[in-house]
């Protein structure tokens, strides 16, 4: 959706409701508008290979477990789930 500047308030308003991206009419121009829009295939391209990511991870039967620098862990797969309920009889959630 391509807006003037006049009625940002109320589209933003609007938009954030239901739309992932906008744009706001500037001096830009074409350039700017083209640059915008590559940079919108941009990431929805990025979205579809992080999803297809996601979903091979979530169905390999190798068990994954993904932490942050303080060993938080932050993303587990379903075969990880599955293994440590097998070896603890404990979701890993309880295991501390």
């Amino acid at each position: 959706m391509l807006i003037d500047r006049n009625d940002i308030d109320f589209a933003q308003t609007k938009l954030q409701s239901v739309a992932k991206d906008y744009i706001v009419k500037d001096d830009s121009g074409y350039e700017g508008l083209v640059r915008a829009m590559r940079y919108v295939l941009h990431r929805a391209d990025l979205e579809t290979r992080n999803s297809l990511l996601v979903a091979a991870l979530e169905a390999t039967s190798n068990a994954i477990i993904i932490t942050d620098r303080d060993t938080r862990i932050e993303w587990t797969n379903p075969a990880f789930t599955e293994l440590t309920v097998t070896v603890t009889r404990k979701p890993w959630t309880e295991i501390r």
